[in-house]
């Protein structure tokens, strides 16, 4: 039985937890300012950071974020980890509730 523990995984989970939010704007939590924002195209900029911004919003907001149940799935497809991560994170806690 191989017992062995991959710490890469775990590292990089730890690190986007804790990973500092930046940026310019303001934090806010209404759900419809989130999924404009959590939609918005881009590669890279200020556009893939109002994204992972929107992303990590949402999964803080709990059930609150139920609203954004869609714009969460199609963040899903996002090639960034961490829109990726808080995508599912804040899915998950959004229907824990329901």
């Amino acid at each position: 039985m191989n017992t062995r523990i991959y710490w890469e995984p775990l590292l990089l989970a730890t690190c986007l937890l804790a990973a500092p939010r930046t940026g310019a704007q303001e934090a806010t939590s209404d759900p419809a300012v989130l999924i404009e924002q959590l939609e918005t195209p881009g590669k890279g900029g200020p556009e893939l950071q109002g994204r992972r911004d929107a992303a990590l919003a949402l999964s803080e907001l709990g059930p609150e974020a139920a609203s954004a149940v869609s714009a969460l799935i199609s963040a899903l497809e996002d090639g960034d980890t961490q829109v990726w991560f808080h995508s599912v994170t804040a899915l998950a806690l959004s229907l824990i509730h329901i």
